[in-house]
């Protein structure tokens, strides 16, 4: 069992833990959206550690699941990884504005403040939805307008079939996208010779609220 020694234990925590007799490290933490924790224990123990840990979910039903769902989870539930985090994001850009401290200085404050990178025609993180399910959408995927094939608005960092609903989705960055919601464009791949028609929505496309990772 897991053994926090009485330690609370809110979200985006950490505390020692004992798995299985070997002693470890428990987080609070999720790249998912769902209610979530990862185990860090000594490598040389991480064998030992994973056993235990099944056999002692085995009771509930517990099993492993691979990286296919982890990413179609945190594409649903609108979470960034590198394909968003490219670089060239800003916070503004990805809708963390209210991340960033009102108060006190931090790394990057100064550039966060300049005007170009909080422009309203940047490219700003959205969703995208097919609206043919049974037209898939690709990464990297430029997203035109209806009749405008050639002129690249921006582009489909990650995509999935969906779980909660039928069809893909996916993640974009799109000029000016946040004004663009609700609106249908086209995701285009010259490479596939596929055009999809995509209608622009929130990239939080499941659970908005939040209430399953503070469950």
């Amino acid at each position: 069992d897991i053994d926090l020694s009485g330690n609370a234990f809110p979200f985006m925590a950490a505390a020692a833990a004992t798995l299985g007799g070997i002693a470890g490290r428990l987080f609070r933490i999720s790249f998912s959206g769902e209610l979530a924790y990862e185990l860090a224990v000594p490598a040389r123990h991480a064998l030992q550690a994973w056993l235990a840990l099944l056999e002692a979910g085995r009771p509930f039903g517990m099993a492993p699941y691979g990286l296919d769902a982890l990413n179609t989870l945190r594409i649903e539930k609108g979470h960034v990884t590198g394909a968003e985090l490219n670089g060239n994001t800003s916070a503004d850009d990805l809708g963390f504005q209210r991340m960033l401290g009102k108060n006190g200085d931090y790394v990057g404050r100064a550039l966060s403040r300049r005007p170009g990178l909080s422009a309203p025609d940047r490219q700003q993180l959205v969703g995208v939805r097919a609206i043919d399910p049974a037209q898939r959408l690709r990464n990297g995927a430029q997203l035109v307008r209806h009749g405008a094939n050639t002129t690249s608005l921006g582009f489909v960092t990650s995509s999935t079939p969906a779980v909660e609903r039928a069809g893909w989705v996916g993640l974009a960055l799109l000029a000016g996208g946040r004004q663009h919601i609700g609106q249908r464009m086209l995701a285009a791949s010259p490479i596939h010779g596929e055009l999809t028609e995509i209608e622009i929505v929130s990239p939080h496309g499941f659970d908005p609220e939040n209430n399953r990772v503070r469950a």
